[in-house]
């Protein structure tokens, strides 16, 4: 079962998308949510994961991930911001930001939460149309609920 971080992190609406990943990791490493070697290996993943091609979803969801042997299970840290994160250009803000960092081995567990993920954000409540969480706790809650 993925293991998702306690506290949502409030992205601040003028961060860059590297601001924004960065503020995730610097959770996980909080939260001691692996050793500091799989979180390093997880952030070059993700970020070459990123700069290959973006994440953004759209409907204001960027789900950056990234695959590493150095975790034994998938971690998953939640960014809300109000004012959105400008994503791969201006146009494309990202008001919710699930970093994912995945099990090089669990391709398969990645592929059905991802699925599950994808299900949820098109039908959820806590997400306004425009990608907008108004409540970070009823969100996370949820999310906990979804993918246990």
């Amino acid at each position: 079962m993925p293991n998702v971080l306690e506290q949502p992190v409030l992205l601040c609406g003028n961060a860059s998308r590297d601001d924004a990943l960065q503020s995730l990791f610097s959770a996980f490493e909080k939260e001691q949510a692996a050793s500091p070697e799989a979180i390093e290996a997880m952030k070059a993943a993700a970020i070459e994961r990123e700069h290959t091609s973006s994440t953004f979803l759209g409907r204001g969801l960027a789900l950056p991930h990234g695959r590493t042997d150095a975790l034994d299970e998938i971690r998953i840290a939640v960014g809300v911001s109000e004012a959105g994160i400008p994503w791969d250009d201006a146009d494309n803000r990202a008001h919710l930001v699930l970093l994912l960092g995945v099990p090089a081995a669990m391709i398969r567990d990645y592929l059905l939460l991802m699925q599950k993920i994808l299900r949820w954000h098109k039908d959820t409540k806590t997400v306004t149309p425009d990608g907008r969480v108004p409540d970070p706790a009823a969100l996370l809650a949820e999310l906990k609920s979804l993918i246990s």
